[in-house]
This record gives C-alpha cells, sequence and structure tokens, in this order.
C-alpha cells in the first residue's frame, strides 16, 4: 500500500536498461502518481510482473500512467489507471504482454497532437488483454490537442507489426473515445 508521489515534478517508476535484460521483478499493491512524465514506466526489461498496483496522472504531452517500451514477458494483474496521460496502459514495440483484469478511466490529457487511448498495444507482438474494462471516459471538455480517439482498446502499427493480439472478455463503458480501433 505504499503511494510514489511526484509532485508533478519528478517520475515515479522510470527504469531504462541499455539492452533486453532479465531483471525478473515482481511490484505488488503499489501506487503511483502525480508524475511530470510517465508515471510507471520500464524499457528494454523482460520478466516483469505489476500485481493490484495503480497509477494516476501521468505528465502532459507524451506521457502514460504504465508504460513499457522494448520489453517482454510483461504481466499487469489487477492494476487500475486514472486521471491524465496519453494512454493509461501502453505497451511498445514489446512481446508477450497480457492486461488482465485491469481498469482504465480516461480523465483529463494535453496530447500535443498525438493519439489517445486507454489500453495501447503499440507495435506488439503476442499481446492478451482479459477480462479487462475502459469506464466513464466522456469529458472531453478536458481534453486538448489531440490528434486521434483511439479508443478504449488501440492496436497501433505504424512502425512494426502487431501479431497475435488477442481481447478476450473485455467492454467499454460511457466513453467518447470510441471502443477498438486497429491502425
Amino acid at each position: 500500500a505504499a503511494i510514489f508521489d511526484g509532485a508533478n515534478a519528478q517520475n515515479m517508476l522510470d527504469v531504462y536498461e541499455s539492452s533486453l535484460t532479465n531483471v525478473y521483478w515482481i511490484f505488488e499493491g503499489l501506487l503511483w502518481c502525480r508524475s511530470s512524465g510517465s508515471t510507471a514506466g520500464i524499457s528494454y526489461c523482460r520478466y516483469v510482473k505489476f500485481l493490484r498496483c495503480g497509477a494516476y496522472d501521468a505528465g502532459n504531452g507524451n506521457n502514460v500512467n504504465f508504460d513499457n517500451s522494448n520489453s517482454d514477458y510483461i504481466l499487469y494483474e489487477n492494476c487500475y489507471a486514472y486521471g491524465s496521460g496519453r494512454y493509461k496502459f501502453l505497451a511498445y514495440q514489446s512481446d508477450h504482454v497480457v492486461y488482465r483484469q485491469c481498469v482504465g478511466r480516461f480523465d483529463r490529457v494535453s496530447a500535443g497532437g498525438e493519439p489517445i487511448a486507454v489500453f495501447s498495444l503499440y507495435s506488439v507482438d503476442y499481446g492478451e488483454v482479459q477480462n479487462c474494462i475502459t469506464i466513464d471516459s466522456d469529458q472531453t471538455s478536458a481534453w486538448s490537442s489531440v490528434g486521434m480517439y483511439g479508443g478504449g482498446f488501440l492496436v497501433p502499427s505504424t512502425d512494426m507489426n502487431a501479431n497475435n493480439i488477442n481481447f478476450r472478455s473485455c467492454i467499454t463503458l460511457k466513453s467518447r473515445l470510441g471502443g477498438f480501433m486497429t491502425t
């Protein structure tokens, strides 16, 4: 039940390995919030689990609540994200990423002309989104500089292909973002 609060001045979890590294980490029951950048971000990591964790209020622009880039074998289970940030959950150029029983709510953003969405599997191979919910993402008056409404669930593949992505028993409720989109 620890809370890591960046007071809008610093990043709260920002792990950047120089190359793909086996780290075997488990984060359980933690909350990251009010970050100047992405709230909980990992890059070039393998074998990481986020269990019952939360993230809210990422910084404006191209920042995300839960962010993993170029990482493999990542599990988010029973996690939640809300508040500001371009995406609530983002996997970018990663393999074997699972979002299980997670919930996201899109509240406010200044997106710098970029797309927005709740769950985004961007150029991901072998992604699973299981029993996830996007809720109450309907406050468009709090969204500025949005390039595209990507929906509750977005699968862009502009940088690399996105292959073997499965959505199982997911739902979007009360949303002005849309439901599901691929680009």
